[in-house]
């Protein structure tokens, strides 16, 4: 296992996919690493960031023809040696079994979750009044939401989602705060200081949604204020892989994370 900034073949995903992890590389070179099989072929990688304090997992891959040798527990005993003692910690994981069996063994619990997809409901209800757009000038507040609700702020994640083309709503008043950041097709990432603010910023992504289907992945069963709102709007729910936490992570409620940049 080597530890080093490594080269995406272009045919592993799109401009969005090589920017975050870029954008990991940016922030996070010594948590960068790779896999080298024969001949120096990159055989798998795995990038974990830290955010004050919270050290998450952003991707975890080993190539088809290189699985069964041991490389995904190995390049995930290296990402977890980036974390820090007293750092909490926390995986977005896929359905597949053996990542299960890695997390476990790691000394993670998990949370199980849900996803809602579907096309949102016509005709839609108005944005709620209290909310406003938003835009990179609000990530103060983003961070005040975010160290409350997860433990750590991530201002550099949420500017690089805003540059690749998020859409920011925003409530900021007497009644609570937080934000959302989404797209046509997806609820990028939520998070508030109650679930009343929740409910509200979440209806705002589901107004502004597109005509196809739509998507809001990782609910635990802790963001119950979630489900009135997405079955309103027509939504259907679908088994989604769980969230793996430690004892040192916030109380992730209310909050929708935002896949590999958490």
């Amino acid at each position: 296992i080597h530890a080093r900034a490594f080269d995406l073949p272009q045919a592993l995903g799109s401009p969005f996919f090589r920017g975050r992890v870029e954008l990991a590389l940016a922030t996070d070179r010594q948590g960068a690493f790779v896999a080298l099989g024969p001949r120096d072929r990159v055989d798998g990688v795995a990038v974990a960031t830290r955010r004050e304090g919270l050290w998450g997992l952003s991707l975890l891959a080993v190539d088809p023809g290189a699985q069964e040798q041991g490389w995904g527990r190995r390049l995930l005993r290296r990402a977890l040696d980036y974390a820090q003692p007293g750092d909490g910690r926390i995986v977005l994981a896929s359905l597949d079994p053996r990542a299960q069996h890695l997390y476990a063994r790691a000394g993670f619990t998990p949370r199980p979750t849900v996803a809602a997809r579907g096309v949102v409901s016509r005709p839609r209800r108005p944005l709620p009044g209290r909310l406003r757009p938003g835009d990179v000038g609000d990530l103060g507040l983003c961070d005040a939401v975010d160290r409350a609700v997860r433990g750590s702020a991530r201002s550099c994640d949420l500017a690089f989602l805003i540059d690749a083309g998020a859409s920011v709503w925003i409530a900021d008043d007497a009644d609570g705060k937080g934000y959302v950041l989404c797209q046509p097709e997806r609820l990028t990432t939520l998070c508030a200081t109650n679930a009343g603010t929740a409910a509200d910023l979440l209806r705002a992504a589901l107004a502004v949604a597109g005509t196809g289907e739509f998507e809001v992945a990782w609910l635990t069963e802790s963001q119950r204020w979630a489900f009135p709102v997405l079955f309103d709007a027509g939504l259907d729910v679908i088994p989604w892989g769980p969230i793996w936490t430690d004892a040192g992570v916030g109380p992730l409620v209310p909050y929708v994370p935002s896949g590999s940049l958490l």
